[in-house]
């Protein structure tokens, strides 16, 4: 078994759902995309993504000799739905359960350790979303899946219900082929997104996003005049409609189940809440990244639109 097949094989067995390697370049056309994104301002509030640009083309500055870029993906994806109830509040599923940060760099940090087992004169550094690091881009080209319209990364296997993270390594390895574009015709992520934040396929505008609005964004909503369906922290829309998504396998992941009044809380229990409340319900979630002000503001601005 070669070195890559090795390392492939150990991923699965920490518990990955897919694994992929390819090479650490960017082509052209990724960087020019990616600068005309951040000229039309896409990237609304969130200018430390533009202050790590040199980083995000070119990832020999955030890891000297870099050759290969192993990508994982873990599936998340559990089976309960969301309430119609018009007083409740929607939560993002990937937030239902413990903060995927938490889970995927525990388990890439074991990773990595095998790989240096294996490679022990390799050098090598983890990603779990919170680095300069392309990785929708690295996922398709390394086989594991393809960006959607809506710019998730989808795969045959587990739909887009997926997280996503990185290993930087100095080894040489072999790659798999990107994966090709399964999106045909279907516009359904498009036509479903009430705020048309997806201004063009393959094309996201954060400034119209309810996941950003929601999440990101740290003012008051100022000369906002959405309709945000409820969502009171991210929004699945453009992943529930996609027909990707219509056959799925349930996480083997127990962190990834929901906890209690984390799938539609009482929107005025929100605005009520206090912060001891917010921090023991909240605790080791993805959902304290808005702070109590921001759910509260979420949770206020949908009451006042309905």
């Amino acid at each position: 078994m070669t070195l890559s097949n090795k390392i492939k094989s150990i991923a699965l067995d920490i518990g990955f759902s897919k694994v992929g390697i390819t090479s650490a370049n960017i082509d052209e056309n990724e960087i020019q995309n990616l600068n005309e994104w951040f000229n039309k301002k896409y990237d609304a509030s969130m200018s430390w993504m533009h202050k790590s640009f040199e980083k995000r083309i070119d990832p020999k500055k955030i890891l000297p000799n870099v050759k290969s870029i192993i990508c994982v993906a873990l599936n998340y994806y559990t089976n309960f739905e969301h309430s119609t109830d018009l007083k409740a509040g929607k939560i993002s599923r990937y937030a239902w359960g413990t903060d995927y940060h938490l889970v995927m760099e525990k388990m890439l940090k074991k990773f990595k350790i095998e790989i240096e087992k294996l490679a022990p004169e390799s050098k090598n550094k983890i990603y779990v979303d919170t680095g300069p690091v392309m990785e929708k881009y690295f996922s398709q080209k390394s086989g594991i899946g393809w960006r959607g319209k809506h710019t998730n990364v989808i795969s045959k296997d587990f739909g887009s219900w997926i997280f996503l993270g990185e290993i930087l390594t100095t080894l040489d390895l072999d790659y798999n082929a990107p994966m090709e574009d399964f999106c045909g015709t279907c516009t359904a992520c498009l036509d479903a997104c009430p705020t048309n934040a997806i201004v063009e396929p393959y094309l996201v505008d954060s400034n119209k996003c309810i996941s950003y609005l929601t999440i990101e964004h740290k003012d008051e909503f100022k000369n906002i005049n959405y309709d945000f369906k409820n969502w009171v922290y991210g929004c699945d829309i453009c992943q529930d409609v996609c027909p990707w998504n219509s056959n799925q396998r349930e996480s083997i992941i127990n962190d990834f189940m929901p906890r209690t009044d984390n799938i539609n809380p009482q929107l005025e229990k929100i605005i009520e809440m206090d912060s001891e409340t917010f921090k023991k319900q909240f605790n080791k979630s993805p959902i304290k990244r808005t702070k109590i002000s921001g759910l509260k503001r979420n949770a206020k601005y949908i009451v006042l639109s309905n």
